[in-house]
């Protein structure tokens, strides 16, 4: 049954590209309705989190989905293929402002952050201002152990954990294979205990 269904939304996915790719403006609706504000949360952790940019560079990766409809081979979702529409309109944006790739520093920890709270261990309104403390705490000590990370480690990290993406989707927005990914993926995790293991360490604090 789920298999069934999966095949639906991949056949009204495909429809609606080539509806888009024939220009109704209905299906274009369609696209920016269903996918628009994942684009923006996409577009947004990439652009240095400055709200206009991340509004102006998803309309602009809206822009060329239109434009490139006709490409789109369904070997992907539509979510995906936007995805890598955005991460292009994304990197031409930061070579234009002449900055660094890299995730913001304020925001280097979003992905252990939101695995927390899905894991229920952060609930926003019930915290003391001790456990307060302690999670921010937590945060800047992650933010070290994410800094020394390459940034397609970092990507790799934020793609898989935060946003959800399959190894196989990832294959395809790093155009690698998926052994590929998982590598880049064991490598991120591994780099991430070495720098937490060295910074507890330095901190005279025993390693688990």
């Amino acid at each position: 049954m789920q298999q069934e269904i999966g095949e639906r939304l991949a056949d009204s996915e495909d429809l609606l590209l080539h509806r888009v790719a024939r220009g109704e403006p209905p299906a274009v609706e369609a696209l920016l309705r269903q996918h628009g504000s994942s684009v923006f949360r996409f577009v947004y952790r990439r652009s240095g989190e400055r709200h206009e940019d991340a509004q102006d560079l998803t309309q602009e990766t809206f822009l060329a989905a239109v434009a490139l409809a006709g490409t789109y081979d369904g070997s992907c979702s539509v979510l995906t293929w936007l995805c890598s529409l955005a991460r292009l309109k994304v990197a031409d944006h930061l070579r234009r402002q002449g900055r660094n790739k890299r995730a913001p520093e304020s925001r280097k920890v979003e992905w252990s952050v939101v695995e927390s709270e899905e894991s229920g261990l952060l609930r926003v309104g019930s915290e003391t201002s001790e456990s307060a403390t302690d999670r921010l705490d937590a945060a800047i000590f992650l933010d070290g152990v994410t800094a020394e990370l390459m940034n397609d480690e970092r990507e790799a990290l934020l793609l898989h954990y935060v946003e959800g993406f399959s190894i196989v989707e990832m294959a395809h927005l790093f155009k690698r294979s998926a052994k590929g990914v998982e590598s880049l993926l064991t490598r991120a995790k591994r780099r991430c205990r070495e720098t937490a293991a060295r910074s507890l360490t330095a901190q005279g604090v025993p390693e688990p």
